[in-house]
């Protein structure tokens, strides 16, 4: 009965701000998540790897920034990629980072890479030049493009598992539909 008067009195007016209480909300769960994979790490190496950091909403970064700040607590490894085209780095996670930071330019995937990752990811040893020439088109050697534009195809139906695997000889006699590299984001996300 105490407790609840207590966080009754926080919601009259005169009472603790609602912001304040929800950001020591946000913090606690930051700590929580945080101190879980600290935990994880323990005296292993623990590496964690977030894609496309600067597509992050801001409660992402305030919690990948305090994950970075404490990553030397335990053996854990924080990797964050991004593109040119996406901008920089959100400076909260270059500011936790401080000195630590190792930048690593990727180029593009080849266009034979690009047909490995596909092959790779769809479990075979070979693809239809249609669908590899679609890929790469369109993800412009993107892994990341690679793998959204193969889970679009598949939820669109466009390629498909037949009793014995993936049906791939129809994709060698046409021509693979093709999606604007932009639209292909914008659809995967609804």
């Amino acid at each position: 009965p105490a407790a609840a008067g207590h966080v009754h009195d926080q919601f009259e007016p005169g009472g603790a701000d609602l912001g304040s209480l929800a950001k020591a909300e946000r913090d606690r769960f930051h700590d929580a998540t945080v101190d879980l994979f600290l935990g994880l790490a323990g005296s292993t190496v623990c590496v964690l790897i977030v894609e496309d950091v600067p597509y992050c909403d801001p409660a992402s970064v305030a919690l990948l920034a305090r994950m970075v700040g404490r990553a030397k607590e335990a053996s854990l490894l924080v990797v964050v990629t991004t593109a040119e085209v996406q901008g920089p780095l959100p400076p909260e996670i270059l500011g936790a980072a401080r000195n630590d930071v190792v930048r690593i330019k990727l180029e593009p995937l080849a266009r034979e890479a690009v047909g490995k990752l596909v092959c790779s990811l769809l479990g075979v040893t070979t693809i239809p030049d249609a669908l590899l020439e679609s890929m790469f088109a369109h993800s412009r050697g993107s892994p990341l493009m690679v793998e959204e534009l193969l889970a679009l195809m598949i939820d669109r139906g466009d390629l498909q598992r037949g009793d014995t695997g993936w049906k791939l000889d129809e994709l060698a006699k046409q021509t693979v539909a093709s999606a604007p590299l932009l639209g292909v984001l914008q659809e995967r996300l609804q």
